[in-house]
């Protein structure tokens, strides 16, 4: 397998051989596999999805909460202590390992994905899309760029993804 690194690269191998793979800076979740264990979470579908596409926290403390970004800066401020906040690909991860059923653990284990096999199957623009995120997410964590840009730009790859399921 080829790892293709820029979009120079693509565009020459695009539809012309196989064999070539998209790798990303960071894990995504195939999304289409997860919606069939929604309901094995113990939250609403509604509140996975969100994790999944950052919008929300798994807060661990004495127990586990999901809190939507927007409310967690006043939720932390009310404890003494410090919680382990979790979002995206960590939150599921962390989701999955605490479930009873190791049937499911390893089923669900597969839903994290890395690579992308390039074919003609998709559009040119979703991998050309695909490629410029992942390089940007890896010069955001290269600059140290602030947080909130690194979850909207996990969170724009983790949609571009969801369209090669």
């Amino acid at each position: 397998m080829n790892i293709i690194e820029n979009l120079e690269q693509l565009d020459e191998i695009y539809g012309k051989s196989d064999g070539h793979v998209i790798s990303l800076y960071k894990e995504v979740i195939n999304t289409k596999i997860l919606k069939n264990y929604l309901d094995k979470f113990g939250f609403s579908e509604a509140n996975i999805l969100d994790l999944v596409y950052c919008k929300c926290y798994l807060v661990i403390d004495n127990d586990v909460k999901i809190i939507k970004s927007n409310e967690l800066s006043n939720y932390l401020k009310k404890l003494d202590n410090k919680p382990l906040a979790l979002f995206g690909v960590a939150a599921v991860k962390y989701l999955i390992n605490q479930m009873a059923c190791e049937e499911i653990k390893k089923t669900l284990a597969t839903i994290f994905v890395s690579e992308f096999n390039v074919t003609t199957k998709f559009s040119l623009e979703i991998y050309r899309s695909l490629i410029y995120r992942s390089l940007r997410l890896t010069k955001q964590y290269e600059l140290n760029a602030p947080e909130l840009i690194k979850i909207n730009e996990q969170r724009l790859i983790q949609e571009l993804v969801d369209e090669l399921f």
